[in-house]
């Protein structure tokens, strides 16, 4: 089951960086949408959960919930409104996720972390 929930992390969609460029001209980023950046939130934060030192099975299945809860949010709705109830259920899902196999931790600290960086999202729109 922990390799299941490794592979929904994999990130398909990262381009080899190692290909040349034919355009060398320096050009601005595109805009990313807010559904791209909160994917990589969530990738970020998967990284965090492999690497933690303690109980990193409970942070990976906690990281799979919080996965799941950003799979539930309308993709169409507008951005303040998809990230208002995305910040909804992560709150409901840290405040009633618990899983007590851990020595050291819940899970709810790294709902409650992917959490916090949609917040500051919110801010910057």
């Amino acid at each position: 089951m922990l390799q299941w929930i490794k592979n929904m992390f994999v990130n398909e969609d990262i381009p080899n960086e190692a290909e040349p460029s034919e355009d060398k001209s320096i050009e601005a980023e595109p805009i990313r949408s807010i559904q791209e950046q909160v994917k990589d939130l969530l990738h970020q934060h998967h990284d965090m959960a492999l690497n933690s030192p303690y109980d990193h099975k409970v942070s990976i299945m906690a990281m799979g919930a919080v996965r799941s809860t950003v799979e539930r949010i309308d993709v169409t709705l507008p951005d303040t409104a998809y990230l208002t109830q995305l910040e909804e259920d992560l709150i409901h899902c840290r405040d009633t996720y618990n899983n007590s196999g851990g020595q050291y931790t819940s899970g709810k600290a790294e709902i409650g972390s992917f959490l916090s960086a949609i917040q500051e999202l919110q801010l910057e729109l």
